[in-house]
């Protein structure tokens, strides 16, 4: 009996016997690339982080906040770690200053309130 042996190619070789696929260039492409994103990340991110910190740092009274986990409220007083935001009328909340997210400009705020409630047909 005779036996038929076929050579193929493995998945990892070309037909011409040169290799493909992830190790075709090294692993240095890769580890390149990853340097590069390591360094560029905390550029482009700690710009923002700043802007948000200095503005959390500069809040005042009767500001419009948004906290991390979503909360809309107006600031009724603040110290040096927390800050008490009123989230409707007579319930207030105290958060950690950390947990203020964004702050809005009163008059935006306002303004976007009172348009929505406009196309809702609510009357005030």
């Amino acid at each position: 009996m005779e036996t038929l042996i076929l050579a193929l190619p493995t998945p990892d070789e070309a037909p011409g016997g040169a290799p493909t696929g992830p190790t075709a260039g090294g692993i240095w492409p890769l580890i390149i690339g990853l340097i590069v994103v390591m360094v560029l990340m905390p550029m482009l991110t700690g710009k923002k982080d700043k802007q948000r910190r200095q503005r959390v740092k500069d809040l005042k009274k009767h500001d419009q906040v948004v906290t991390t986990g979503g909360i809309y409220g107006t600031v009724i007083s603040f110290d040096e770690g927390t800050v008490t935001l009123e989230v409707a009328k007579e319930v207030r909340l105290r958060f950690k200053r950390s947990a203020v997210f964004d702050i809005e400009a009163p008059g935006d705020s306002a303004k976007a309130g009172s348009e929505a409630e406009r196309k809702a047909g609510v009357k005030g």
